[in-house]
């Protein structure tokens, strides 16, 4: 029977999270959970708002997270909501 990997809130804070479209969505600043009680993560990217990225997005752990950026602009790179058709940040459509 093989381990599975468990990762902690420390190790997990400060990661950076990377889109499958390679571009750097920004850094984890917290773990937390959403009021369906779906768990993710809170990521902050330089200068932008904070985004819950859930743990359903994450394609890999390691050095970094790689996430699938179905919710990410492709003009701005902005992570938007699950519902949303339109980016919040630039108003692109998503």
């Amino acid at each position: 029977m093989s381990a599975t990997r468990i990762y902690k809130r420390d190790e997990l804070l400060g990661k950076q999270v990377i889109g499958n479209d390679a571009k750097i969505v920004g850094a984890v600043k917290d773990v937390a959970y959403d009021g369906a009680g779906r768990s993710g993560f809170i990521v902050q990217a330089k200068g932008a708002e904070e985004n819950f990225i859930l743990t359903t997005q994450i394609i890999a752990f390691g050095d970094v997270i790689l996430i699938k950026s179905k919710f990410q602009c492709a003009k701005c790179g902005n992570i938007n909501k699950e519902a949303a058709k339109f980016c919040v940040k630039c108003g692109s459509a998503l």
